[in-house]
């Protein structure tokens, strides 16, 4: 049985945000809550900027009687809590990133994390951007 998701206040903090997606995917998966009834659950986990948008955005969706899916209502409030060039930025973070003193694992999975973060989702640029990031004695070995 999940806990309550904790709340989340708008801001452009990726990890705090990921964490509630994850807790409010779990929290509303477990009681089966139906979509018409999503937008209205999820807003008792809100507060600040992410309240907001409930308040302004979704409500009146709700009102004209449109449904949400959970991810729509988890990408509306990203798109209106983070800024408009928060991507692009993940982007020039991941091309400029480098493995520099960490262990190949560690490198590898905050890469991954940043490639996912960004939207950067074709194999071969994710193969291209580990290969360049790797430190030249590993690019040697390998």
């Amino acid at each position: 049985k999940p806990e309550k998701p904790n709340r989340y206040d708008g801001s452009a903090d990726y990890n705090k945000f990921t964490r509630f997606c994850t807790e409010v995917r779990d929290y509303t998966d477990y009681y089966r809550i139906p979509s018409r009834r999503l937008a209205s659950t999820i807003s008792r986990f809100l507060e600040g900027r992410a309240w907001n948008y409930y308040a302004h955005v979704l409500t009146r969706e709700v009102y004209l009687g449109k449904k949400h899916t959970l991810k729509e209502i988890l990408l509306g409030i990203f798109n209106y809590c983070f800024p408009l060039n928060f991507r692009e930025k993940l982007r020039t973070k991941a091309r400029n990133f480098r493995q520099g003193s960490r262990d190949v694992r560690e490198y590898i999975y905050e890469l991954e994390t940043l490639l996912d973060l960004a939207g950067i989702n074709e194999e071969k640029d994710r193969i291209q951007q580990l290969w360049d990031g790797f430190r030249i004695d590993i690019r040697v070995e390998l």
